[in-house]
C-alpha cells in the first residue's frame, strides 16, 4: 500500500543520513553489557560484543493487542488500521 510504501522510504532516509554522518548501521538485537559496550545477537544467531565512545540503539516496537476483554473483537493496531482498505472512521488511541 501506499501507506507502507511511504513508511520503508522515511525509514530508509534516517538510515541513510545516518551512515552518511559516518554512523554504522547494525541489524541485530543487543543487550547493554557496561558503559560503551553492547553485546549483539545477529539473526543467524551469533554474537558479537561491540564497543564505541557513541552508541545509538533504536530500539523500534510492534504494537501488540492487549489480553482484556473485548480487546480482540474490538481493537485494532497501528499496522492494521494502515494495511486497511477503507478509512476506520473514527478511533480512539
Amino acid at each position: 500500500s501506499n501507506v507502507q510504501t511511504h513508511i520503508k522510504s522515511i525509514n530508509f532516509g534516517y538510515k541513510s543520513a545516518l551512515m552518511k554522518e559516518g554512523v554504522k548501521y547494525i541489524n541485530a538485537k543487543g543487550t547493554i553489557q557496561r558503559k560503551g559496550v553492547v553485546k549483539a545477537r545477529f539473526a543467524d544467531g551469533s554474537e558479537r560484543e561491540l564497543k564505541a565512545d557513541h552508541i545509538l540503539l533504536a530500539v523500534g516496537g510492534r504494537p501488540k493487542l492487549v489480553d482484556i476483554p473485548g480487546g480482540r473483537e474490538h481493537c485494532i493496531t497501528s499496522d492494521d488500521i494502515f494495511s486497511m482498505k477503507e478509512e476506520p472512521g473514527s478511533c480512539l488511541v
